[in-house]
């Protein structure tokens, strides 16, 4: 799909409803079971992914700074690396990679051959976490523990705040990160505050600014688990939300507010991205880390990617609508 100019997303912007359901997930059966394509050692704290036209998945690993690049297959290479964590990631329409360093403060650009430049580094940054584009060479940068959305332009090297709030605060009680993933869809950015359980829709004024901050979903529950907060997240071509969770779920986020679940058969999943090849049009990728949060007895399992069938196919890359 060719990615439309700003300008032109701009003007489309349509208004929609707050979603207030929060009846707890009932399960709605995939097309498929999950189907593991590539596996990697435990303590791999795989991250963020976004993927290339071409259907190549680009993969973060948090604790090793190295971007993987597999093919839908499951055929895995080190794309790049860099020094410290990395987080989130997107393409910007050159092909070229950026990815969020968390508590570097950097963002880097990986150029096709996968060598890494600091574009800017943000001094009032906190922990630099899900990334998306705004509009060729403009990206939006989620930081879990500022309270803040920084803009970046990469062409320039500049940042500026471009949200800001106690809606992208984690809470003084709980699970201390906030602002994490985010999407921009339909004129609008939407970020998952992870830590206060919520999903925030923030309309993209004509000249790029933040319109008045909303939660749009919130009270995301599990059956047998209770209460939990989403990860990052992908958009389906109706204005499904495909949220990640750290329990074997992903919580669908339908249009009406109704809420399903997708068992993936994993733990520790962190981020979700629809395939862009005709054989997987339907699918998504969840990458997840094996459970490296969640205290388990015997330590995290190995981390890895799945891929699940669903019954609708995505938006492809985050920028495109």
């Amino acid at each position: 799909m060719k990615r439309k100019a700003l300008k032109t997303t701009l003007t489309c912007i349509t208004a929609t409803g707050l979603l207030t359901t929060v009846a707890i997930a009932q399960p709605g059966p995939p097309e498929s079971a999950p189907t593991t394509i590539v596996t990697y050692p435990a303590g791999t704290i795989l991250e963020n992914i976004a993927i290339a036209p071409n259907g190549d998945l680009f993969v973060t690993a948090l604790d090793s700074g190295t971007i993987f690049q597999v093919s839908p297959t499951g055929s895995s290479r080190v794309f790049g690396e860099v020094q410290g964590a990395l987080l989130g990631l997107a393409f910007d329409t050159d092909g070229t990679l950026v990815a969020a360093g968390g508590f570097s403060k950097n963002v880097y650009r990986f150029s096709l051959d996968g060598k890494a430049s600091v574009v800017v580094n943000i001094p009032g940054a906190s922990d630099l976490n899900g990334v998306t584009q705004l509009c060729p060479g403009t990206f939006l940068v989620a930081d879990d523990a500022a309270a803040t959305v920084w803009k970046v332009d990469v062409n320039t090297g500049t940042a500026l705040a471009w949200l800001t709030g106690d809606l992208l605060a984690p809470p003084t009680n709980g699970l201390p990160i906030g602002a994490n993933g985010i999407k921009e869809f339909r004129g609008a950015v939407y970020i998952s505050n992870t830590g206060a359980g919520t999903i925030l829709r923030v309309p993209v004024m004509r000249d790029g600014s933040a319109g008045t901050p909303e939660v749009y979903a919130s009270s995301f529950q599990l059956p047998g688990i209770g209460t939990v907060g989403v990860d990052d997240f992908a958009f389906g071509s109706d204005g499904s939300i495909f949220a990640a969770t750290q329990f074997g779920y992903i919580i669908r986020v339908h249009p009406n507010g109704t809420r399903t679940t997708i068992p993936t058969g994993t733990l520790g999943d962190a981020a979700v991205a629809f395939g862009r090849r005709p054989f997987d049009l339907h699918d998504i990728y969840v990458v997840n880390n094996g459970g490296a949060f969640l205290g388990l007895p015997g330590g995290p399992v190995p981390a890895s990617i799945v891929r699940i069938a669903t019954n609708i196919t995505g938006v492809g890359a985050e920028h495109e609508q």
